[in-house]
């Protein structure tokens, strides 16, 4: 277990990821990675959900930062719940 500079404690899950809060999460989006939350349905049945952000460029007709779902390679605009918002179970991917 180890700790962040924000001092929230952060846990290690068994493929090595570590499990956190969604603002954190919210922070690797920005990075560029993805995420994903522990307790989505489809992630334990080998279904792939993550969600990044979309930074749109001179070819996009979006022209703010936005957020998608990838599922199975399915891209589809993504609006976190409150539930998603408060939940403490997100695995930063790549």
């Amino acid at each position: 277990m180890c700790y962040n500079k924000l001092y929230y404690k952060i846990v290690i899950n068994s493929m090595g990821r570590a499990i956190v809060n969604f603002s954190e999460a919210l922070i690797a989006l920005r990075k560029g990675l993805s995420v994903y939350r522990e307790g989505w349905n489809g992630v334990k049945y080998g279904v792939k959900m993550s969600v990044f952000a979309q930074i749109p460029d001179e070819n996009s007709k979006m022209s703010s930062p936005y957020l998608v779902m990838n599922v199975d390679g399915n891209l589809t605009p993504w609006t976190p719940s409150q539930s998603d918002l408060f939940s403490e179970d997100w695995v930063v991917g790549e």
